[in-house]
């Protein structure tokens, strides 16, 4: 084994397998339905894992890629055989592949890659490269040692269809895709993303798109999505077609809601006070688009008031949406910072509820040894709270809490590390994204994964959220 190249071994630990879907779980989850497999994905340095069904079995193959000691872009592909993961297909990849993704195109889940110029998607039967669609990305890999997961692909227009949205310097170009698999035309919808902001390393994936803050909202109220985001001191929209296509000459309108940026990271730099616009998101269910203003005031950490406020969204006499300028609700927690709210039906009943994310001013207002373990991401605990809509209204109080712990085994260098302050500045990791969703969405408080410990807050074991 060469020195500086460990062997990377993946662990699934535990394989789920729910309706032919495979799903990883933690080794220290506690189900005997559960079956451990462990397999060695070879030697590397870095390694982008991307799961996919690509060979059209009823469950899916593992995609390992890598930089080998000679440069060269190596993709594996192991299999579940029926007793344990087996290596299916090893290929080199093109030596100008920059970042690789997986699409569900004419109903196959494809690996696609990107070098300069082109998308192609790779051909487990000749183990090729087939051309996908001619674009250009500004992406640049921040190191030399490993293919990025770059996502790139998302169903813009709700046709259960992946389509493209590729990066470049002015903005994203759009391709939808088409009910035979093939791309539109692409259209160039902005803002820009600055692509130097690289967070979630070691393997996770790296999603321009969210980052640059373009929201989905029916603006004209036709039944369809489209793509709003904020430029400058106004608001942009390219309204969806009847065909699922995005209009490329972008309208605007304004907003009486007053707020000072879109840019979530300004609440983590000079005296951390501000409005910043978080979201736009039907959170009524009236099928209008509100608007959602973060709020973060007072000069001292230990005096910080955090809130979200909703302005609720009505349609306008032209056929567009306007934000009211008075406050609808506000979500507000005492003696807690507010890091992060996501929406979502948790309890299945058709209505959105909503979920905060905070942390308490005392981990970031104590001793400066706590504080600065703090910012290292060291032994920090979370709190989730969880409001309930019901009639089309939410609570003043959150109907249940829970916590979850960043533990502090995990160092800056290893997998899954994120530092508080990278939280704080409202970076997104992929893992931490995808826990929380899968403690939540399936409606129990009691689930572990990787460098997150989850602790209920009730004595019983599992209990459901709501």
């Amino acid at each position: 084994m060469t020195k500086g190249e460990p062997r990377n071994i993946l662990s699934l630990l535990s394989i789920l397998v729910l309706g032919g879907l495979t799903a990883a779980v933690p080794a220290y989850a506690e189900d005997d339905s559960l079956e451990y497999h462990e397999f060695d994905t070879g030697i590397a340095k870095r390694q982008t894992v991307i799961p996919g069904f690509y060979l059209g079995g009823d469950i899916a193959e593992i995609a390992v890629v890598h930089i080998d000691a000679n440069d060269n872009r190596i993709l594996h592909m192991f299999g579940f055989d029926g007793t344990g993961w087996v290596s299916m297909l090893e290929a080199t990849l093109p030596p100008s592949v920059l970042f690789v993704d997986v699409a569900n195109i004419g109903g196959r889940d494809r690996l696609i890659s990107y070098e300069n110029g082109r998308l192609s998607w790779f051909d487990p039967k000749s183990a090729m490269e087939r051309p996908l669609v001619a674009v250009t990305s500004n992406f640049n890999p921040p190191g030399e040692s490993e293919i990025r997961h770059v996502d790139v692909t998302r169903d813009v227009n709700d046709d259960n269809r992946d389509d493209l949205v590729v990066p470049d310097v002015d903005g994203f170009w759009v391709f939808i895709q088409m009910s035979d698999g093939a791309f539109a035309d692409p259209v160039m919808i902005g803002p820009a993303t600055d692509m130097s902001r690289i967070y979630g390393a070691d393997g996770y994936r790296y999603d321009p798109w969210s980052q640059s803050r373009v929201h989905e909202i029916d603006y004209n109220q036709d039944g369809r999505n489209d793509l709003v985001f904020w430029n400058a001191e106004r608001f942009e929209v390219h309204t969806q077609d009847e065909h699922g296509l995005f209009v490329a000459k972008a309208k605007t309108f304004t907003s009486d809601v007053a707020f000072d940026t879109d840019d979530l990271s300004s609440l983590a730099i000079g005296d951390m006070t501000g409005r910043v616009l978080h979201s736009l998101a039907d959170l009524n269910g009236d099928g209008v688009g509100d608007l959602v203003v973060n709020s973060l005031e007072g000069r001292r950490i230990s005096k910080k008031l955090s809130s979200y406020e909703v302005h609720y969204g009505k349609p306008t006499p032209d056929g567009g949406t306007a934000f009211a300028s008075e406050v609808g609700v506000t979500f507000q927690s005492d003696d807690r910072i507010q890091l992060g709210m996501e929406q979502h039906d948790f309890d299945g009943d058709g209505q959105a509820d909503v979920m905060l994310t905070t942390i308490e001013v005392r981990f970031l207002s104590s001793n400066p040894w706590k504080r600065w373990k703090g910012f290292w991401g060291d032994d920090i605990w979370l709190g989730l709270e969880f409001y309930r809509m019901e009639g089309g209204l939410y609570p003043d109080k959150p109907n249940a809490t829970r916590r979850i712990q960043l533990v502090g085994d995990p160092s800056p260098s290893e997998p899954g590390w994120v530092p508080l302050d990278l939280v704080l500045r409202g970076g997104m990791h992929e893992n931490r994204k995808t826990q929380v969703r899968t403690v939540l969405v399936g409606g129990w408080g009691a689930f572990t994964k990787d460098w997150w410990r989850l602790s209920e807050v009730s004595s019983e074991n599992y209990p459901p959220v709501f």
